[in-house]
Formats: structure tokens, C-alpha cells, sequence
């Protein structure tokens, strides 16, 4: 049975092997300061750690104890090595995560071994960043005045010298003076136009304070949104002031032969533009397109709220009372539970629940308004066997509500198309408005006196900002190649 001698020989362990004491492995350097030194043996079982740039040498080990390596990575960080500085400042590129080529490989996400040790400290380069900062992020100038902040900052650079609010506010105005330059630069070499926005407030100290936005087409076809002007006027709603604003803001950026349109949010008016014959004063200079006729246009969303805020106000006895109805059955759990009782006994198809609306907000009213429709059956049972409930609107009132609603509905549809639209450009808005004046014009001549009434309010609103704004919008929709 040799063979099977042979084979258990085979199997068997081989423990004399096992015995022999194997050599113990070094491990493996991962530290990233080694991309920076070399180890070289001394007399006496000692090595040192030699610098690849200026060849000083640093202790490592000394037999089996090794010194480790913060003292190396002090050499390197803290640009104590005297060849740091003649470092190409390329390197620094590398250290911020920065990619100079849009073609170039990412970093291995293992491990990022970016020599970071090599970075090149500038002040001024992190005064600038440290401006960018407060400027994106709207952070106030005295976070350089905490002391956590400070603090934060010392441990990544302890060379950084921290400015104080002035120095700050100098920084940013330096940004912003820079980027001032460069749009000017951009609007010169644009060979398009642009169109101003212009937003209006009153503080309750009757001061104002307006908003000047540029919208533009760049080189590469994108559209672009930059504040331009944010300046306080000391009468806002005087004859000329708005004027005045507008002709600043076109000399300083160069913009009158530019000049496409102005849009007007729902606080401006536009006899401020045409009493002081802005328009007309440029149409001489023939700087505007078709003689001005597209020169003032309104605010689509902001003529939506208006005429949705006045179909509201016509009503509002009526939403009054539904208000006060669903504070009635909200006021406490055991309202709620009849009220609850009572819809069920009515069978009542109801998919929404009773909220009361945020008075300022005209869709939260509307919303309001459609959930209290599918309740009105419950809230008359309830005026019956309630008697501290007295609030319930009458069948010619339900009937107005529905009315209003199937208009606010209109409205509030359309304004959901603008709003979730990514870049809503004008071809979008004459499909919009259009369906708005279609229907509000054929609900005047409704034989409904309800509908009639409602429509011609609506349509008085609406008719005028079509009127301003159809040809622009008409423009826009032949120059479409999807309307064609």
C-alpha cells in the first residue's frame, strides 16, 4: 500500500516547516511624506531621513525605535525646506483641487496624493477667496471678528494673517469692482442686447430702494441673469425718479445703444418711464428696436397676482366667512370629529382637507377655497345643529365661489407652466396669455350674470397688459421654429 503512504505524505502538514521561524516583513511606508525623503543607513544600525530638495537629513530610526514622521512633515509644510520657494507655482493648482484642463484624468478616489506640502501660501489670493466667500454665502463682514472662525482658520494656515471688518469690506468692494469690469468687457463684446428688470420697495420708513437686473444672450447661447444696480431713492414714487435711476444705470454700464426692454414689476408704473420721455428720447437716438413700441413690458407672474388678488378682494365677504368656518371646525378635536361625523353621513366624495390660507398669498386662498367647495353640504348641516356656528356661506355664495374658482384655477395653472419652466423664454408666454384672453373674452358675454360679472373684472385687468405686451410676445412666437 505504498501509494497510499505517498498520498497521506502529501496531505499531511509538514510541521517541521512550520517550526522554522520565518523573517519578520517591514511593512509598507503609506505615509505621504515619503514622496518627499529617502532613508539612508548610518553607522551604528541608525537611519536617517534624507530631503529630495535640499538633502538635510532628519533622524528616523534608531534600531528598533523609530521617531516617526511629524517632524518631516513639519519640513515640508511649514516651507521650512529653503527649495519650497523656488517650487513651480503650478503646484498650487493641485493643492486647491483646482483643474487647469477639462480634459484631465480625476484623482484615484482611493487616495488623494496631491503634494499639498509644496503649496504656496499667498495672502492675497486668500484674502480675495476668503471676500468670494462672504460675498456667495451672504455671510456678514465681522466673521472675521469670531474668534471660532479665527481659530478654524490658524489651523489650516498659521501664516494667514486675519483681516479686521474695514480691511474686509475693502476686499469685497475690490471683488466686486473686478467683476464690474469684466461684465462691461462682456457687454461690449455682446452682440446682442439686454433687457433690464426693474424691481421696486418701500420700507416703512418711506424710503425706496431699486433693483436694476440685466438678462442677456452670451456667446454661447445661454441666458444670463446679473444684478446690475441695487440703489436707494429718496422719493420712489415721484414723477421722475424712476427716470433718473434708469438713465444712471444705462450711462454706467454703457448700455443705451444695448438696450432691448425694461420690464416693470407690479409696484412701477410706467408713466414714471414716459413722463420723463426716456422712451422717446432714445427712440431719436434710434437705440431701441421698432421705435420703442417693444421698449416697456410688465411682469407676466406679477399681472397674474394682481388680477388673482382682485377677483379675490370681489368676494371678499364671502372668503371671510369661509375662514372663519374652517377656524370654527380647526378650533378644537371634538369640532373636528362632528364635522367629520357629519361628511360621513353625507357621503360626501371629498378629497382634500379644510386649511385656512395665508391672507397675502392668493393661491393658498384658492386652495382654501376648492377644499371648502366639496364641504359646503356639511357646513350648512352643521349651522343647523351647532348653535355657536352661524358662519356658513348660502347657496348663491357657493355658487360664486365656484365661479371664482374655475378662473383661479386659469391663473394659477398658467403660472405653474412660467414657474417650472427652467428658462422660461417668450415664445412660452404668448401660449399662456393667449389662453387667458381666449377665455375671459368669451366668458364676458356669458348669459351666467355670475360668470359675466366675475369675467369682466378679470378681463379689464388682464386686457391691459395684453395690450402692452401681445406684440413683443407675438414676436417672439413667429420667431419660433416649434410654432412654425
Amino acid at each position: 500500500m505504498g501509494g497510499a503512504s505517498d498520498i497521506e505524505e502529501q496531505l499531511l502538514p509538514n510541521t517541521e516547516a512550520e517550526t522554522t521561524p520565518q523573517p519578520r516583513r517591514r511593512r509598507k511606508r503609506k505615509s505621504m511624506v515619503w514622496e518627499h525623503f529617502t532613508v539612508e543607513a548610518v553607522a551604528g544600525g541608525c537611519t536617517r531621513a534624507c530631503c529630495k530638495l535640499c538633502k538635510q537629513t532628519f533622524a528616523y530610526s534608531t534600531g528598533s525605535k523609530i521617531a516617526g514622521t511629524s517632524h518631516l512633515k513639519r519640513h515640508i509644510a511649514l516651507g521650512s525646506c529653503p527649495k519650497i520657494k523656488s517650487q513651480d507655482k503650478n503646484l498650487l493648482a493641485l493643492t486647491s483641487g483646482l483643474k487647469t484642463d477639462g480634459d484631465s484624468p480625476d484623482p484615484p478616489k482611493r487616495r488623494y496624493r496631491a503634494n499639498y506640502f509644496t503649496a504656496q501660501f499667498d495672502q492675497d489670493i486668500s484674502n480675495e477667496n476668503l471676500a468670494k466667500m462672504i460675498i456667495t454665502h451672504e455671510l456678514p463682514l465681522h466673521i472675521v471678528e469670531h474668534l471660532a472662525f479665527v481659530a478654524f482658520v490658524q489651523s489650516l494656515q498659521p501664516r494667514f494673517k486675519m483681516l479686521n471688518c474695514e480691511a474686509m469690506e475693502s476686499e469685497v468692494l475690490a471683488v466686486y469692482q473686478n467683476e464690474r469690469l469684466h461684465l462691461l468687457q462682456v457687454f461690449g463684446a455682446l452682440p446682442g442686447r439686454i433687457s433690464l428688470t426693474i424691481g421696486l420697495w418701500t420700507t416703512s420708513q418711506t424710503l425706496g430702494y431699486v433693483c436694476l437686473n440685466g438678462q442677456f444672450i452670451d456667446s454661447d447661447w445661454k441666458l444670463r441673469r446679473r444684478m446690475l444696480n441695487f440703489m436707494m431713492v429718496s422719493s420712489p414714487h415721484s414723477e421722475n425718479a424712476l427716470s433718473e435711476v434708469i438713465g444712471i444705470s444705462l450711462s454706467e454700464w454703457n448700455m443705451k445703444d444695448k438696450l432691448f426692454t425694461i420690464t416693470l414689476d407690479n409696484n412701477c408704473s410706467s408713466h414714471d418711464i414716459y413722463s420723463a420721455n426716456l422712451r422717446d428720447h432714445l427712440s431719436n437716438k434710434n437705440t431701441l428696436v421698432l421705435k420703442g413700441q417693444l421698449f416697456v413690458v410688465r411682469c407676466y407672474v406679477n399681472i397674474l397676482n394682481v388680477v388673482a388678488q382682485d377677483v379675490i378682494a370681489s368676494i371678499h365677504g364671502i372668503i371671510y366667512n369661509i375662514r372663519e368656518s374652517v377656524k370654527f371646525v380647526k378650533a378644537s378635536p371634538t369640532r373636528e370629529e362632528k364635522f367629520t361625523e357629519i361628511t360621513l353621513q353625507l357621503e360626501l366624495p371629498t378629497t382634500k382637507s379644510l386649511n385656512l390660507d395665508v391672507t397675502t398669498q392668493w393661491n393658498t386662498t384658492y386652495h382654501m377655497l376648492l377644499a371648502a367647495l366639496e364641504y359646503k353640504q356639511a357646513f350648512t348641516v352643521l349651522e343647523t345643529c351647532d348653535d355657536n356656528y352661524n358662519e356658513a356661506p348660502s347657496p348663491d355664495d357657493w355658487k360664486k365661489v365656484e365661479v371664482v374658482c374655475i378662473y383661479l384655477k386659469l391663473l394659477f395653472d398658467s403660472a405653474g407652466v412660467i414657474m417650472m419652466s427652467p428658462d422660461p423664454t417668450s415664445n412660452i408666454f404668448f401660449h399662456e396669455a393667449w389662453k387667458i384672453q381666449f377665455e375671459l373674452m368669451h366668458a364676458v358675454n356669458s348669459d351666467d350674470p355670475i360668470v359675466s360679472t366675475v369675467a369682466k373684472d378679470m378681463h379689464e385687468k388682464f386686457d391691459k397688459y395684453w395690450k402692452d405686451c401681445s406684440l413683443v410676445l407675438a414676436v417672439a412666437v413667429v420667431m419660433d421654429p416649434g410654432s412654425s
